[in-house]
C-alpha cells in the first residue's frame, strides 16, 4: 500500500504508518492522505464537548502536518498538559523532534520557564515587543509556541492583542510576507475564547477579530497556511469561520443542533462515544461514518514542567528608566536576555535638588473655590447693606 505514497513522503514518517492509515475503511487514509497532509492551508475545525479527546487528537494531527514539514504555530492555551509534548515525549513514536521557539509578550516581565527537556532538542524563549511582530518572529519549520493567555488578566486586553496579531494578515499574504514560514499551521484551542460565536462573547474586539479570521482564511489557504480551530461546538465560532472550514473532527458531543447537517447526523453517535474515538466529514463527506477512529493517545511527558509568570498589561519598566534602543530599534531589543538590555537613566529622574537659600520661594496655592464663596458673601453683604 505504501507503493501510492512519495517516497520523499514516507521516509518522513515512521515505519508502518502507512500501512495503518490506509487500512481505515472508506478509503479514509487515502482522504487524510491527499486531503490533509499534501494539501496544504486545508483549514480544520476541531469540535467536542470538554474532556471528550479534542485536545489529543489535535496533538496526533500536527504531529504528522509537522512530519510532512508544515511550520507549527500553537496558541498555547495556559493549560497544564497542553504544550508539553512539543518539547518531548515518553514514546518515541509521538515524538516531535524539532526546536521549539517560544514567543512571549515582552511587556509585564512575562516569563516562560521550561524543564526536563533533554539537550538535543534547542528551546529558545524569544520576548516579542509588539503584537504586530509576532508573525515576523516566526521560525520556519519550527514548533513556534504563542504564550499569552495567562499573561492577561482583562479578556477584553487578550482579544485585542490577538486581533493586533492577526491585523492585515490577508494583505500581508498577498505581499508574500510570509513565504518564509510557509507551508504553515496556525492551531487556536480553546479559540471561543477569542473569537464572537453563538456563545462566545459579542463585544467589538471579538467582533473586530473574527473579520479580521473570516476575511485572511481565503488568502491564507492561498498561501499554504492552514487555521486549525478547537472549540467545543461549531456555532462558538462565528459565521465567517464555519463557512471557510471544509475539514471537521468531530468528537463526543451533542450535535442535534449543529447547522451543519452532516455534522448532525453524527450525533447520536457522538454522544456515545469514547474520548479517544472521532469522526472526519472532509470537504461535505462522512468517512468512516457508522463506527468512529480509534485515534492513538499522544499524551504529556512526565519530565517535563512549564511555568509562566508576569503580566503583559503591567507596566515592564522600572521607575526611572528608559530602555535604550539600539540596531534596528525594538526588534533588536527582543533578541536580548532581559537582563543584557541597556539601561540609561531619565532625564526626568534623580534632578539635583537646589540649595535651600537659592530659587523661588515655597508656592502658596489658593483655592479657588473658597474665593468664590468668599466673593458671593461679599456680594449679599453689599446688596443687603
Amino acid at each position: 500500500m505504501t507503493t501510492n505514497v512519495f517516497p520523499s513522503v514516507r521516509n518522513k514518517f515512521p515505519d508502518g504508518f502507512f500501512d495503518k492509515l490506509f487500512a481505515l475503511p472508506d478509503s479514509l487514509g487515502y482522504e487524510i492522505y491527499h486531503q490533509i497532509l499534501l494539501t496544504k492551508g486545508g483549514h480544520i475545525t476541531d469540535i467536542g464537548n470538554s474532556r471528550g479527546g479534542k485536545t489529543e487528537k489535535k496533538k496526533w494531527l500536527l504531529l504528522q502536518l509537522s512530519r510532512i514539514g508544515e511550520t507549527i504555530i500553537e496558541f498555547d492555551t495556559g493549560k497544564e498538559g497542553d504544550i508539553e509534548c512539543y518539547f518531548w515525549n515518553d514514546n518515541p513514536e509521538f515524538r516531535f523532534n524539532k526546536p521549539v521557539t517560544v514567543l512571549v509578550p515582552y511587556e509585564g516581565e512575562c516569563k516562560f520557564e521550561v524543564t526536563g527537556v533533554p539537550e538535543e532538542i534547542r528551546v529558545q524563549v524569544l520576548p516579542v515587543p509588539s503584537p504586530e511582530l509576532m508573525l515576523d518572529m516566526i521560525q520556519p519549520g519550527e514548533i513556534n509556541i504563542v504564550s499569552l493567555r495567562n499573561y492577561f488578566d482583562d479578556p477584553k486586553e487578550l482579544k485585542k492583542y490577538f486581533r493586533r496579531i492577526f491585523q492585515n494578515a490577508a494583505l500581508r499574504a498577498r505581499r508574500g510576507e510570509f513565504k518564509k514560514w510557509s507551508p504553515a499551521c496556525i492551531s487556536i484551542d480553546e479559540a471561543h475564547e477569542v473569537t464572537g460565536g453563538q456563545r462566545g462573547s459579542l463585544d467589538g474586539e471579538s467582533v473586530a477579530l473574527t473579520l479580521e479570521l473570516g476575511n485572511m482564511e481565503r488568502q491564507l489557504a492561498s498561501s499554504k497556511i492552514r487555521l486549525f480551530f478547537t472549540t467545543q461546538e461549531l456555532e462558538d465560532l462565528s459565521k465567517p469561520i464555519r463557512k471557510n472550514t471544509h475539514i471537521f473532527i468531530v468528537n463526543r458531543g451533542d450535535y442535534s443542533t449543529c447547522e451543519n447537517k452532516k455534522i448532525r447526523w453524527l450525533s447520536g453517535f457522538a454522544s456515545r462515544a469514547f474520548p479517544n474515538q472521532g469522526w472526519f466529514v472532509i470537504h461535505g463527506e462522512h468517512y468512516y461514518k457508522n463506527f468512529p477512529v480509534d485515534f492513538p493517545y499522544v499524551g504529556s511527558p512526565e519530565c517535563v514542567t512549564v511555568t509562566r509568570s508576569g503580566a503583559a498589561d503591567a507596566p515592564f519598566m522600572d521607575d526611572g528608566d528608559e530602555e535604550l534602543l539600539l540596531d534596528g530599534g525594538y526588534l533588536a531589543v527582543s533578541h536580548f536576555p532581559r537582563e543584557e538590555v541597556i539601561r540609561v537613566g531619565s532625564p526626568f529622574a534623580d534632578l539635583p535638588e537646589l540649595p535651600p537659600d537659592t530659587g523661588p520661594g515655597p508656592v502658596e496655592f489658593v483655592n479657588v473655590w473658597e474665593q468664590k464663596e468668599e466673593s458671593k458673601k461679599s456680594e449679599g453683604e453689599k446688596n443687603e447693606s
